[in-house]
């Protein structure tokens, strides 16, 4: 098996079939594992063996071959899965993943739907982008939701008009970077900056929006002090809405009704659950994580705490 990804990053490695058991359901479903990751892959400090892949989209990027989350679907789980990322520090950052339901406490207000538009990785529209209040009046190409890219991406001319509406807000240039270049760090004072706005057409008509502040579209740098532009250009006409887009929102993945929602994430997804010590219940459900017991709550919910590491530069 060889996986290619967005970034040009690659592994490599065999697929087996593994008995899966999460919050009470099973399933038996072909799960990746790695032998050899390309250098730019989860790459820590150097260290870039990981034990294996989770693929949370739709058979076409499986071979067309179910994935674990169908085969889970099939032995009873509801179709919907939802995550949040915490605001990151130095090194590492958190959230939390919930499997088979959404847990309300890591949101805002209501969350907003806007369609799939075809079943492969999870596409969605964009309307236009605005920096600060001024739309940009972009046509969006093929958008996609996903959790596995850290940055976001998009093609040269959409990033060629961010660019140039940041610049005119006051970000520095030195923020700013070619796709051939590494990601460029500054100690931009970024409580001056204006907030990004991608605007989402809604399912049912009209639209909606979600704002990312400057601490949500930049990453911290190892620099105390230096942060890095969480958008990065590419020559693919696609744009990845990755981690610094989905850090602003609790994101749910609702495959029953083939639509992405996205809510304001809350202060409670701090991505931690201390091993043998928290007990935490899942909002709205009998759901409850014991790590003191055992790894998984009951089986409507599973709540797992996520790591995911930021090595910057």
């Amino acid at each position: 098996m060889k996986a290619t990804y967005g970034d040009g990053s690659q592994v490599y490695g065999a697929v087996k079939n593994e008995l899966v058991s999460l919050g009470g359901y099973s399933a038996t479903a072909p799960v990746a594992i790695s032998y050899l990751q390309s250098s730019s892959f989860a790459n820590v400090g150097g260290e870039t063996h990981m034990d294996g892949l989770w693929g949370m989209a739709y058979p076409v990027l499986n071979g067309g071959n179910p994935t674990v989350i169908d085969q889970l679907v099939n032995s009873g789980m509801p179709n919907v899965f939802s995550m949040c990322f915490n605001e990151p520090a130095v090194g590492n950052a958190g959230g939390y993943l919930v499997m088979g339901g959404i847990d309300t406490s890591m949101h805002t207000g209501t969350v907003q739907y806007t369609p799939i538009t075809s079943f492969d990785y999870y596409s969605i529209g964009v309307s236009d982008l605005r920096v600060g209040s001024t739309a940009l009046s972009l046509t969006f190409p093929s958008t996609f939701v996903d959790s596995g890219t850290t940055f976001t991406y998009m093609p040269n001319n959409l990033y060629i008009s961010v660019k140039a509406a940041l610049r005119n807000a006051g970000m520095s240039s030195n923020w700013f970077t070619t796709p051939s270049d590494g990601i460029p760090c500054s100690p931009q004072v970024i409580t001056a900056l204006p907030t990004i706005t991608y605007v989402f057409p809604k399912v049912g008509g009209g639209t909606f929006t979600v704002a990312l502040s400057p601490s949500q579209y930049t990453i911290p740098c190892t620099q105390a002090g230096y942060r890095a532009f969480g958008i990065i250009p590419t020559n693919d006409n696609t744009v990845i809405l990755g981690d610094t887009f989905m850090r602003a929102s609790n994101t749910v993945f609702d495959r029953a009704h083939n639509q992405v929602g996205f809510a304001p994430v809350s202060s409670n997804c701090n991505g931690a659950i201390p091993v043998n010590t928290d007990v935490k219940t899942v909002p709205g459900t009998k759901s409850q994580f014991s790590s003191a017991s055992i790894f998984f709550p009951s089986q409507f919910y599973l709540l797992v705490a996520l790591l995911v590491i930021f090595i910057m530069n």
